[in-house]
């Protein structure tokens, strides 16, 4: 019988989104975005650049695809409707920053 997102202790789908608010600020912190645009979840994916977008949805549904735990594909998939959302609303920056070596 398949679990439903409903069913997972909460405490398990935030361990989940923490870890991939990580990743997340290690691609915006690659892609050059600056620290204080890094502070919180939204401003973060608003101010990636378009190409460092499509490379963060590519990780988030390659870990989707290969998650064997229910919670990790529900976090997962908040995650990337979250984003969707933030990146409808917000067009990618126009110059995106100068990428670190």
């Amino acid at each position: 019988m398949p679990v439903r997102s409903s069913e997972l202790p909460l405490s398990t789908i935030s361990y989940h989104l923490s870890l991939l608010n990580t990743k997340i600020d290690e691609v915006a912190e690659r892609a050059g975005v600056s620290p204080s645009n890094r502070l919180d979840l939204e401003t973060c994916l608003a101010a990636l650049p378009w190409r460092d977008r499509r490379h963060l949805t590519l990780i988030l549904e390659s870990v989707r695809v290969h998650a064997n735990a229910p919670a990790l594909q529900d976090a997962v998939r908040l995650m990337l409707g979250f984003a969707a959302q933030v990146w409808s609303e917000e067009p990618p920056p126009a110059d995106p920053p100068a990428r670190r070596s």
